[in-house]
């Protein structure tokens, strides 16, 4: 069975699971049955209301992240990339505390200025790099004082604010509780419109893995498509840290374990073929995020950015320390 095949079963396989956990756990062949026919039971507003929202929210959020980890990886050369480097994460978690400190419940107020937020952020980053090149250590230099300037905002934000404190932090670990159909109709159009544009401009982001000189030289226009894939990654991470909030290292483990898994086979794979594996990847790692953290302490609604946070970093460091050991970085 190839790597596709084996990825789609466990996406599946992971999305019927997460549809089945809840206070009320229902059997395959129930659940089977109302998601083709909604009966009207309670059963079946649960599932139709609740649960499937939140199931295609994670993992919708969790291809997005992966997708956006993959097409930062290209723009940067670095197989350590991750959209956080760009400093999306801090800007949209500004925008949402504004709203949440504003008081604006409205899920399509809270998700659009968190996905203003992170694009503003990702903007700032990329025209502090704009004369230099993207270039990793540029790159770096510039997120990082752009997510420092938004963080330092944002606890401004909560240190004056202290009624929003507890909801602020809770969002700002990440997760899905409390997801509904209103941000899978926020969040959808932006992956769409992004996975789209990606598989089609494909051949173009390939070139962008080899020197500048060279893709120069086979008459492709570097520095626009380096800023047009650098947005791609921007509006993705963008809209999923809108809704789910920062959750960290998806982007970079999925597109990172891909990449090895493809490697030994079939020497540099083709980054349409990463990228839409990582989407795979990503969205069974929330999934499976989601399910372990409703499974350890359902009473006390541990998120599951907190559960990706802890296998991703784990996972960081141990690329790091390859990485490093091999004078690769």
């Amino acid at each position: 069975m190839t790597l596709a095949s084996l990825l789609a079963v466990l996406f599946l396989a992971l999305g019927l699971l997460h549809l089945q956990q809840g206070p009320a756990p229902l059997l395959l062949a129930d659940l089977l049955m109302l998601l083709w026919h909604d009966d009207g039971s309670k059963a079946a507003l649960i599932l139709h209301q609740i649960r499937l929202p939140r199931t295609v929210v994670a993992a919708l959020a969790g291809g997005a992240l992966a997708g956006s980890g993959v097409l930062i990886q290209v723009v940067t050369r670095n197989p350590l990339g991750d959209p956080g480097l760009t400093g999306v994460s801090a800007g949209a978690t500004f925008g949402v505390a504004v709203m949440v400190v504003l008081g604006m419940p409205a899920a399509w107020a809270v998700v659009g200025v968190g996905i203003l937020g992170g694009t503003c952020a990702g903007t700032m980053t990329f025209l502090l790099t704009r004369r230099v090149g993207m270039q990793d250590i540029h790159l770096l230099l510039a997120g990082l004082t752009v997510a420092v300037f938004f963080t330092a905002a944002t606890s401004t934000i909560m240190v004056v604010e202290r009624t929003s404190l507890q909801s602020l932090y809770f969002w700002m670990i990440g997760g899905f509780a409390n997801k509904g159909w209103a941000e899978f109709t926020l969040l959808w159009p932006i992956c769409t419109v992004s996975f789209v544009l990606t598989v089609l401009c494909a051949r173009f982001i390939e070139l962008l893995q080899i020197e500048d000189s060279l893709s120069r030289g086979l008459g492709l226009n570097t520095g626009l498509w380096r800023l047009c894939t650098a947005a791609l990654s921007v509006g993705l991470a963008a809209g999923a840290v809108a809704v789910a909030g920062p959750i960290a290292f998806v982007g970079f483990v999925t597109a990172h374990t891909i990449r090895f898994l493809l490697s030994p086979a079939r020497g540099r794979p083709a980054v349409r073929t990463v990228f839409c594996l990582s989407a795979l990847a990503g969205g069974s790692m929330t999934l499976a995020a989601d399910i372990v953290s409703r499974s350890l302490a359902p009473e006390f609604h541990v998120p599951a950015g907190a559960v990706a946070a802890v296998i991703g970093g784990v996972a960081f460091l141990a690329v790091a320390r390859n990485q490093l050991q091999s004078n690769q970085i």
